[in-house]
């Protein structure tokens, strides 16, 4: 039966509890023994010193007939060979005690070291269990979605220039970016799409899809960077992304993404540790990871946000 470190230090108590009542046997042994001895020993010289001790030293005496069943006798008519006998017995009892006592350290010893290592062995259960338990809590979050925000600038340096666009014909054409974008992406297998204000959410129930997702969003971007750079405009995207359980709203996801776009992160998609996380679980991935920083996102504690690259 395999005991665990709790059982153990409890039977090391018993062990312990056994060693305390053989030091306190072994203590009164060898007192009796010597108070015996010393008895005897007076009684050679007709000392009486000893006789308030009597009481007990015939106590010790009567324990010694009925153990050895008889009456014992002694060569000197002044020695009581009940005596003589009990500190011979004593002796030999009070070195059997002995070797029990180390015997019981010795296996305190052993058990000691056998509760460190079944504590070791423990915790190392725990936590395998934990960390698959975490992981399996990880691999739940099987849905993601993309926040993206897009802002368009004119390249025309002079301000007087009368190609320069006012905001509002700036404005205009951040919509006709924004739908154009939209248009070119709608048709990606396995994405949905929805807005807030001016920031498009691409989600979607298979983390799979995340690779050829973003893979797509760069590929449209690029595109209409090209397009609109011929015509003195440069656009520009901010991304954020988060995956969570199929239980949870989206709305939701994307609330705890949101801040992130204020980090002002032009041209890189940022997230938080759990999306790493999740997508380090996933296999036949395209992208990496690069640490962005730590920033107070929430008013309350530093948060650790990572930067999307291309692993070539």
């Amino acid at each position: 039966m395999v005991m665990n470190a709790k059982n153990l230090q409890r039977f090391g108590k018993g062990i312990e509890l056994i060693r305390h009542v053989c030091i306190g046997a072994q203590i009164v042994i060898l007192i009796s023994v010597f108070i015996c001895a010393l008895s005897v020993a007076l009684s050679v010289f007709q000392n009486h010193a000893l006789d308030f001790m009597n009481p007990y030293i015939n106590f010790l005496k009567d324990i010694t007939s009925y153990i050895f069943s008889g009456e014992v006798k002694s060569t000197h008519p002044d020695i009581d060979g009940r005596a003589v006998l009990f500190v011979l017995f004593g002796i030999i009892l009070a070195f059997f005690i002995s070797q029990l006592k180390m015997a019981c350290q010795s296996f305190l010893e052993s058990i000691a070291a056998k509760v460190v290592e079944t504590k070791k062995v423990e915790v190392d259960l725990f936590n395998r269990d934990l960390n698959n338990n975490l992981e399996q809590f990880i691999m739940e979050q099987s849905n993601f979605v993309i926040a993206a925000q897009i802002r368009v600038k004119s390249l025309i340096k002079d301000g007087f220039s009368s190609k320069m666009p006012t905001p509002e014909e700036l404005e205009q054409i951040k919509f006709e970016v924004i739908t154009k974008f939209f248009e070119k992406l709608k048709t990606t297998a396995g994405l949905k799409f929805s807005k807030d204000e001016d920031i498009l959410l691409i989600s979607s129930n298979n983390i799979n899809n995340f690779d050829i997702a973003l893979a797509q969003i760069w590929n449209v971007f690029t595109k209409l960077k090209e397009e609109y750079k011929l015509k003195q405009i440069s656009p520009r995207i901010k991304m954020a992304v988060e995956s969570y359980r199929p239980s949870t709203p989206m709305p939701t996801a994307y609330k705890t993404i949101r801040p992130l776009l204020n980090l002002n992160a032009q041209n890189e998609v940022l997230c938080y540790g759990n999306f790493k996380n999740r997508y380090d679980l996933k296999k036949n991935n395209i992208f990496n990871f690069t640490l962005k920083g730590k920033y107070d996102m929430k008013g309350t504690d530093e948060d650790t946000v990572w930067s999307i690259v291309n692993k070539n």
